[in-house]
């Protein structure tokens, strides 16, 4: 058979854009030969024609992201100028390239442009050089030369709209000049133009130019606070790019919807709309959009009271920025971190950021509302130290407000009208009361909730009596609602660890008033709000792809991080670890949310002989409330430094007992620090425990630590001349709401034992499972791995014998390792444990409380979550030797019968009857309950 030849290559009469980039495409070369392109000033029309398609077929690419057509173009235009050696194809060569460059570089862009323009000021040409001057005016906006901007803009609007042959292009026309009324601040310019855009897009059937004019006209809007009318754009937006576009438009939609989302107050909405545009823009390789997006997180972990999140994504923000040479956006990521820093009193980054910041705004690309709100940030009261300036920071707090307000950005008066009334509260100027009071209607008017929430709280720090504790209850009541909407365990802690000084402040009111049994609600509210969301059972949603994908991803990209050969590797695969987190913290488990119990409920919840004490700290001091079926009394126990301080000399002892190489060690090295270990815990007795009055009758004593009171190991606080947990049978709780809270039926299903050694290896791990299923009469696996948690259904109890790992910035990654694998905290949210009477997790630190969020962002938390009644958790690093005693004679109590704070007494009381007397060998364990009285 002879081989086929070769297709004839084509001989071009006249320039022909399909042909030639066909040509292209399939050889890489141009045809043999090509139509002259002389340099007489009408020569350019028989290449005219020509290079229009090709910038049509370019910015067709660019839209849909399509990098290969985009590279092919730019070449060929360039091999096109090169062949013909005719400035008018070099000046074409140049726009191409510019017009693809600015998707990463708009200075590249912009020299790119500014050679083609070149060409064409001596040209006739004016349709070309307005259409150029249109895109100059993008490039020139965003790099801050906002009067250049706005004369190549107006150039482009007096010819391009009277040009028959433009009509079709005129939405891109004004969507260019929407962009750079935005750049400039003119936002009801803005909406005009976009709303024009929108018009001849649906003249012509434009979908991309049609959407885009919609995103514009939904930013003017919201920018001027008028939310409806841009929920309704943007609703359009999706419809249409759902219709006729592809993910990377849709990305855009996405990430305009997730900033009104914020706006509103719908975060989880917002968390899972960006991390869907982060996703397409990553797709299509838009680094810019992927720092914009950035930014648009960093807000949002603001709102939901993540601030290590939110100056993460802040810090990742500017850099990715800065690489891309984008000033103006570089400045707006360094403000989101200037602003968390300030509100969190982490000065020093704040001041460093601040140097940053003044940098970038003297960069022309800087805008005037940057300008400003960088102006109000460096009057932040927490950066003044004497009144005098103070006095200096109120007057560049009022000019920056004044511009803020000239600029009509809503959002940023806020800002800076809380910096200005905070300082004039300060100065004791007496319009304080008036600057809230307007702050709060200009939030409430553009239905503003969490900027709302902080001019309600400031307000009642200026006021008194009815009036204080009436904004402060209207504060707590949309705090209320924002949790509710947050159908996610973590957002739900963190954001009500975050209003700790909100719920404080009513607290101390409603004391102050005598009202004590209202102070306790608002406790309960505070502490047990996020558990009594969780009391319903979860609305079982559809297999979650996305989350499986990004469990996957999270594994990969700490394991990446840990062998990163560079920092920027590392920078990477950090960036990636953050991506899948964020998927992970957006699972969705809808409730239908149970009504709160009230105090009433609690009290008669409570067993016979039961006494509840809820701990609250705030505003650097303890508070107690003991509460009984008949009676409420409130406590004030000083200062919390002081148990800080005590817990941390505790801590020190602890190590050389931790970092022994053997049992043998620690007893010697315990028996040596006894006598001091003693008297710090004696000392945590007197502040915590002595000034109660506990009634005589009580035998079990539930308590409900609040922050770093977690870390206290109560059962060893000595009380009476005894132990507290050998004095009474000891539970801890969340909050003592759940006692009142409704609860699954204990489960039927047989216990589960699940253990694995680790590395490095555990020696009495399988020991302890194997004894452990003998007592339980329970199935044992050993060596367990992650999948064998999730194959368990529910058991009648759990226990879990391994390493684990608490991470105390991301306690999403805090982890128990097993085989082939870990199982994160993330993982154990999505256990289901319902009924299950006891999860025992025998492994370090399991009880640990992260930095935000509380007990249930603990291991310990996590499993209750889930369901479990009560879960047996650590405090620090066990001994593994006298961890299998301990669970000897703890489950010969539950095979007894025992309820669990029985079974512990037991358990405790062997271990020193072993003659392990040092409580780091007896008291690790303690049991955190969401269900009262629990049973073995």
């Amino acid at each position: 058979m002879e081989r086929s030849s070769s297709p004839p290559l084509p001989t071009l009469a006249e320039p022909d854009a399909v042909t030639l980039l066909q040509h292209w495409q399939a050889t890489g070369t141009l045809p043999p030969q090509l139509p002259d392109a002389p340099d007489a000033p009408d020569a350019p029309d028989v290449w005219a024609a020509c290079f229009l398609d090709l910038k049509y077929r370019l910015l067709r690419a660019l839209e849909v992201s399509d990098t290969a057509t985009s590279t092919q173009i730019g070449a060929l235009a360039w091999a096109i100028a090169q062949a013909t050696e005719a400035p008018f194809c070099v000046a074409q060569a140049h726009w191409c390239e510019g017009l693809i460059t600015r998707t990463s570089s708009y200075r590249r862009a912009l020299e790119h442009f500014d050679h083609a323009l070149r060409y064409y000021a001596d040209q006739p040409m004016r349709r070309d050089l307005a259409s150029l001057h249109l895109n100059r005016a993008t490039c020139l906006s965003t790099l801050g030369e906002q009067a250049a901007a706005a004369e190549a803009l107006q150039f482009a609007l007096d010819y391009l709209p009277h040009d028959p042959t433009y009509a079709p292009q005129l939405a891109t026309l004004y969507i260019n000049a929407a962009y750079v009324a935005w750049r400039s601040g003119a936002y009801p310019q803005m909406y005009s133009y976009a709303v024009a855009a929108e018009q001849h897009a649906q003249a012509v059937q434009n979908h991309d130019s049609h959407y885009l004019a919609l995103i514009n006209q939904a930013l003017a809007l919201m920018l001027q606070g008028d939310y409806p009318t841009a929920e309704r754009a943007l609703m359009q937006a999706a419809h249409l790019t759902a219709q006729h576009c592809g993910a990377y438009q849709q990305a855009h939609v996405a990430l305009s919807q997730a900033r009104l989302a914020i706006y509103q107050g719908a975060l989880v909405q917002a968390l899972h709309l960006l991390e869907s545009a982060r996703q397409g823009f990553t797709a299509a390789d838009d680094m810019i959009d992927v720092a914009i997006t950035g930014l648009e997180q960093a807000s949002l972990y603001a709102t939901l009271q993540m601030p290590h999140e939110a100056i993460h994504a802040a810090q990742a923000a500017a850099a990715g920025c800065v690489a891309e040479g984008l000033w103006a956006e570089a400045l707006e990521a360094d403000l989101h971190v200037i602003r968390n820093t300030l509100e969190t009193g982490q000065l020093r980054l704040a001041r460093t950021t601040l140097a940053q910041a003044q940098q970038l705004a003297a960069q022309p690309a800087a805008t005037t509302l940057h300008r400003a709100l960088l102006t109000a940030y460096t009057a932040h009261p927490a950066l003044q130290r004497t009144p005098d300036e103070r006095d200096v920071a109120l007057a560049r707090a009022d000019a920056a407000l004044a511009q803020l307000i000239q600029c009509g950005a809503i959002e940023e008066q806020l800002h800076a009208g809380i910096i200005a009334a905070d300082l004039a509260a300060q100065l004791g100027h007496s319009d304080a009361v008036g600057r809230y009071t307007a702050l709060l209607e200009v939030a409430r008017t553009h239905n503003l909730p969490s900027h709302t929430q902080h001019c309600l709280i400031r307000l009642a720090q200026v006021q008194r009596g009815v009036a204080a504790r009436t904004a402060l209850q209207d504060a707590a009541a949309l705090a209320r609602q924002l949790r509710q909407a947050m159908p996610v365990e973590e957002l739900k802690a963190r954001y009500l660890v975050g209003h700790t000084h909100l719920y404080g402040q009513l607290i101390g009111h409603y004391r102050k008033a005598r009202q004590p049994h209202a102070a306790y609600a608002t406790l309960l509210e505070a502490k047990g709000g996020v558990w009594s969301d969780l009391a319903a059972a979860p609305i079982a949603p559809a297999p979650d792809q996305a989350w499986l994908h990004a469990r996957t991803d999270v594994t990969l990209w700490q394991e990446e991080m840990q062998l990163a050969p560079t920092a920027d590797a590392r920078a990477y695969a950090e960036q990636r670890l953050q991506q899948a987190l964020t998927t992970l913290r957006t699972y969705t488990r809808q409730r239908d949310l149970p009504p709160m119990p009230t105090v009433a409920h609690v009290q008669a919840a409570l067993p016979t002989h039961t006494v509840g004490v809820e701990y609250l700290v705030h505003a650097g001091r303890i508070s107690a409330c003991v509460v009984t079926a008949t009676t409420l009394q409130w406590y004030d126990l000083g200062k919390v430094s002081r148990v800080i301080e005590l817990l941390g000399r505790l801590r020190l002892l602890r190590l050389p007992l931790q970092q022994a190489a053997d049992t043998a060690l620690a007893e010697q090295r315990a028996l040596a620090q006894a006598t001091e270990f003693d008297h710090l815990l004696q000392q945590l007795g007197v502040i915590l425990l002595d000034p109660l009055d506990l009634p005589p009758s009580a035998t079990t004593l539930v308590l409900a630590p609040d922050g770093v009171l977690f870390d206290v190991a109560w059962a060893a606080l000595p009380v009476q001349a005894r132990y507290l947990g050998e004095r009474y049978a000891l539970l801890l709780a969340p909050s003592l709401v759940v006692a009142a809270l409704p609860a699954p039926p204990l489960a039927t299903a047989p216990a589960v034992v699940l253990g694995y050694a680790g590395d490095p290896p555990l020696a009495h791990v399988a020991e302890e499972v194997a004894l452990v299923a003998d007592a339980l009469a329970a199935a044992a696996i050993y060596p367990a791995t992650p999948a064998d948690v999730f194959a368990v259904q529910a058991p009648r109890m759990l226990h879990l014998a391994a390493h684990a790992h608490p991470n105390a910035t991301t306690p999403l990654l805090s982890a128990i390792q097993l085989h082939g694998g870990s199982l994160l905290l993330a993982d154990a949210f999505r256990l289901e444990l319902p009924g299950t009477s006891s999860v025992v997790l025998s492994a370090c630190e399991t009880g640990i409380t992260p930095e935000r969020g509380g007990v249930l962002l603990a291991l310990a938390g996590a499993f209750l979550s889930a369901g479990a009644h009560a879960v047996l958790a650590s405090l620090w690093q066990v001994n593994d030797s006298t961890t299998l005693h301990w669970m000897r004679a703890y489950y010969a109590a539950i095979a007894q019968g025992q309820p669990i704070a029985q079974a512990t007494q037991a358990a405790q009381h062997h271990l020193r009857e072993l003659g392990y007397l040092h409580p780091y060998f007896w008291a690790a364990f303690q049991p955190v309950v969401r269900v009262l009285p629990v049973a073995g």
